[in-house]
Order: structure tokens, then sequence, then C-alpha cells
């Protein structure tokens, strides 16, 4: 979502509107920096003028209301994205550090008790053939 300046993004404007709550307050801002004098002569189309501003810029703050809401909400939405994307990030960096980062002291010593077990059952195995049934019996 983003902001766009001939159109609203989010917000739906009403009333006395060009469509989208920019050009609202645009308008009106420039309607008012035109009045003269002589504008408000007649009180009548004074009035109506009046009116017609104070509806584009009453159209204008309720549609910037609104899209301040939708942007918080998506705000808020990628924040907890962001939040859930650092822990994903951590969980793997501490994955990745107890797969490359080993106590080279605890290796060797299970590398050796490794060894010396099957060095163990290699002999047990080796003598294994070497038994008969009149060397058990003796």
């Amino acid at each position: 979502m983003g902001l766009f300046a001939s159109r609203n993004a989010a917000a739906t404007s009403t009333g006395e509107t060009t469509g989208g709550w920019a050009r609202d307050l645009l308008r009106g801002l420039a309607s008012i920096a035109a009045l003269t004098p002589a504008s408000a002569a007649s009180t009548a189309d004074f009035s109506a003028l009046a009116e017609v501003i104070r509806g584009g810029l009453q159209s204008a703050a309720r549609a910037l209301a609104d899209e301040q809401g939708a942007l918080g909400l998506t705000e808020a939405q990628l924040g907890g994205m962001q939040t859930r994307h650092l822990e994903m990030r951590d969980s793997l960096q501490e994955q990745l550090a107890g797969i490359e980062e080993i106590d080279l002291a605890k290796v060797l010593t299970q590398l050796q008790s490794t060894k010396t077990s099957l060095e163990a059952s290699y002999n047990a195995i080796g003598s294994l053939g070497t038994l008969s049934l009149s060397r058990f019996l003796r």
C-alpha cells in the first residue's frame, strides 16, 4: 500500500470531493487563497462557497484519517513480519554455528572413544574365529 497524489489508496472520499484527499485538500486551500473582499459581497453566495470549501476540507480530513489508519495497520503487519524474520535469522544463525563452530577437544575425545570401541569389537570378532567346542569345554 502506498500514497497516491491523484487518488486515495484505502479511503473512500465522500461529499464534496475530487476523488482524492490530497486534491481535496489542495482545492480547499486554493479556494481559500483565492478569496477576496469582493467574494464576500454577496452573503448568500459567500455562504454557499464557504460551505462547499468546508465540505471539501472535511472530506479530505476524513479520508486522510482513513488513510492514516490503513497505513498504521500496514505498518503493524510489517513490524510483525520484521520481528518474525529477525527471530528466524537468529535461529538459523544458531543452527549454522552449531554446524560450523565445533569444540575440537570434544570431537577428538569422541573420535578416540569410537576408535577404542571399534578396536575392542574387532578383537572380539577376530577371537570368535579361533573358538572351537573343544577349547570351550576345556
